[in-house]
């Protein structure tokens, strides 16, 4: 009963706080500006002169990757420029997370200087509790790797592709679910740090205390909204397919449907940590 009032009540918190999964979707379109801009200015520059024969697209693409082999002078600022936004870009998440947990788990109204203030508000914390989640993380690897030993050695045998098909099937179903534990338990982290206003130990010491009574009925509650956004996401990819690229109306359309995607997934977070939230509060009163 507490699983499905809290998946309502998720989805309900979620589309209530929309004007958040906008400040979202704005912040991390500017970013992402910002972000590809430099890049694709300096393989502009350096690949302008070659027989490519068409504009660059993508930052990415193999046959950029032989030019990098072949043209060191490129390849080093790339790579400088990508490693400095990668961790510009992890610190900014943090801050992020901050400002949506924040504005999620409170009843005042939301708008950007709230969210700011939060961002800032429960930025250590939050990054703390990520490094301390690091030695959890790589448990739940070790525990992945023994699990998914037997169908390494089930495919050294196999004689047909059968197998093969199967066991990288399956080892994606244990990698999401390993995942999803994950997951599951740095968000409780991070509400119990936001509800109780408290530090990152005792969230910590709170968050396996509450895991080791409800862990199940709690992971059912994340998987289910985890299937739920699982089923949209690959009806935003068939709708995507609808589309072609090669003329100017698809190319807006499919621009289009990747933004409304990529709100999709701010407010879908907004839905997790809401009906997350919902679930640690009932058990809680209990």
């Amino acid at each position: 009963m507490s699983v499905y009032k809290c998946f309502k009540s998720g989805i309900q918190q979620g589309f209530s706080r929309w004007r958040l999964a906008f400040y979202l979707w704005m912040i991390s379109l500017l970013v992402s500006l910002i972000t590809v801009v430099p890049l694709l200015s300096i393989i502009g520059k350096n690949l302008g002169h070659s027989l490519l024969g068409q504009p660059v697209a993508m930052p990415f693409e193999l046959s950029l990757v032989e030019i990098f082999l072949n043209n060191q002078t490129l390849l080093g600022p790339y790579i400088s420029l990508l490693l400095l936004f990668g961790l510009v870009l992890a610190f900014f998440s943090v801050f992020l997370n901050g400002g949506l947990f924040g504005r999620t788990l409170s009843a005042e109204k939301t708008n950007l200087r709230d969210f700011l203030a939060d961002g800032t508000r429960f930025f250590w914390r939050f990054f703390l509790s990520l490094l301390t989640f690091i030695p959890f993380l790589l448990i739940l690897l070790i525990l992945y790797r023994i699990l998914v030993s037997p169908l390494n050695l089930w495919t050294e045998k196999a004689v047909t592709e059968w197998p093969l098909i199967i066991a990288s099937n399956l080892r994606l179903v244990f990698f999401l679910l390993f995942w999803s534990i994950f997951r599951m338990s740095l968000d409780l982290v991070r509400i119990i740090l936001v509800k109780e206003d408290s530090r990152v130990i005792p969230s910590l010491r709170a968050t396996f205390l509450f895991l080791r009574q409800h862990f199940f009925e709690f992971w059912g509650l994340f998987l289910l909204l985890g299937l739920v956004y699982l089923l949209l996401t690959l009806g935003f990819f068939f709708l995507g397919k609808l589309f072609s690229s090669q003329q100017l109306a698809g190319i807006i359309m499919t621009i289009i449907l990747g933004q409304a995607q990529v709100f999709f997934r701010m407010l879908a977070r907004i839905v997790f940590i809401s009906a997350e939230s919902c679930y640690y509060m009932v058990k809680k009163q209990n």
